[in-house]
């Protein structure tokens, strides 16, 4: 469970992912966690739908971070449910700023 301004030690590598590795904005982290989007209830619309639906973290992004948006080290990174984890009830698309270099301090405002 993570929340719009958490940070992130490192960005996870791999397809799945079931936890992320936090720290406080104050220490070096190389990701923040910016929107949390959810999926409307239903059966599970599918990747495409979900990549779709996934385009919302952008403009999320400028309001969240409006310099962030000229900034080439950040870049965007989605997490989102796939089949199994829609089965459980997960509708979160979680919007992630990734940060190269990484940084210290929020990237908010």
């Amino acid at each position: 469970e993570v929340e719009v301004g958490t940070c992130l030690a490192e960005i996870p590598a791999g397809a799945e992912v079931s936890r992320l590795k936090t720290v406080d904005c104050d220490q070096t982290h190389a990701g923040e966690v910016f929107a949390l989007l959810t999926i409307p209830d239903g059966d599970f619309p599918g990747r495409q739908a979900i990549d779709a639906f996934a385009t919302n973290c952008a403009p999320e992004l400028g309001i969240y971070s409006p310099r962030s948006t000229t900034d080439d080290g950040v870049q965007l990174y989605v997490l989102y449910p796939t089949a199994e984890t829609w089965a459980d009830g997960d509708r979160a698309v979680t919007c992630i700023a990734t940060l190269d270099p990484p940084r210290t301090g929020s990237i908010k405002g």
